[in-house]
């Protein structure tokens, strides 16, 4: 494949940061989120979990970059599936990509 001359190969194992699509986040959540290498195809796709579960779409090896540092290891990923729209709004400290409405206020403030 085309990226594997490009991108340094992975590992089963490896961790890895997976950027997250500006329409699956708000503007103050995380930009990336930490995966793990849990299996790879005869194509050169990639099944990578999370802390939050294994993510349902197999990636690409030019989807995501590897990291140098270890944060996550295999046995810490849950069996449950999940797309990376919902790994991420997991991960966010707000309500994913919606905004909060501020209710407390008077309409007849003048």
């Amino acid at each position: 494949m085309a990226s594997d001359s490009i991108h340094a190969r992975v590992e089963i194992g490896d961790n890895i940061i997976i950027p997250i699509p500006d329409v699956d986040r708000a503007k103050a959540d995380l930009r990336n989120i930490i995966g793990v290498v849990l299996q790879m195809d005869e194509q050169g796709l990639h099944k990578i979990g999370t802390k939050y579960g294994i993510l349902d779409k197999l990636y690409c090896r030019s989807e995501f970059n590897v990291s140098k540092e270890k944060f996550l290891v295999l046995e810490e990923v849950p069996e449950t599936n999940l797309s990376l729209r919902t790994a991420a709004k997991t991960a966010a400290l707000g309500t994913g990509q919606g905004f909060v409405r501020n209710s407390s206020c008077s309409k007849g403030i003048q």
